[in-house]
């Protein structure tokens, strides 16, 4: 629950603000994020391969059966995506980087997980990145 990983980071920073090792300190500031990673990274279950909508839950991968690459759906034009349109195949990727294309069916999908998701995230990263440097100079100011 949120209190359980607010009272978590909390006692993370305050490791990491006692850590004098600074190897030691990177590492501990990372565990959050792998933490994080380790607990919504999604999981392939017996659903998978029953149901379609699992190519929801991890972009690029590649489905077993149908060789189709998992992408990610811009959830503003969800109703007009079709798998079988907007999905490329590994072996369609593979003949047109074969043929020396500049630009794969993958481009604008990758484009679209940085704008959609990356762009986002690194901004809320560096957002919380300058209210803890704003907080800790204030800590350092007041004497």
């Amino acid at each position: 629950n949120k209190s359980s990983w607010l009272e978590l980071c909390k006692e993370v920073d305050r490791c990491v603000g006692r850590t004098k090792d600074p190897m030691k300190r990177r590492q501990l500031a990372k565990c959050k994020d792998e933490i994080v990673f380790a607990y919504t990274y999604p999981k392939l279950d017996i659903e998978v391969s029953k149901k379609r909508n699992h190519l929801l839950k991890a972009p690029f991968c590649v489905h077993p059966k149908t060789g189709r690459v998992c992408v990610p759906i811009d959830p503003e034009r969800a109703e007009d995506f079709d798998p079988d349109r907007d999905a490329p195949t590994i072996f369609q990727l593979l003949e047109e980087l074969d043929s020396g294309a500049e630009r794969t069916s993958m481009s604008e999908n990758v484009e679209l997980f940085e704008d959609l998701f990356l762009k986002g995230l690194s901004r809320s990263t560096q957002e919380e990145l300058a209210a803890k440097t704003r907080e800790a100079v204030g800590m350092a100011v007041d004497f």
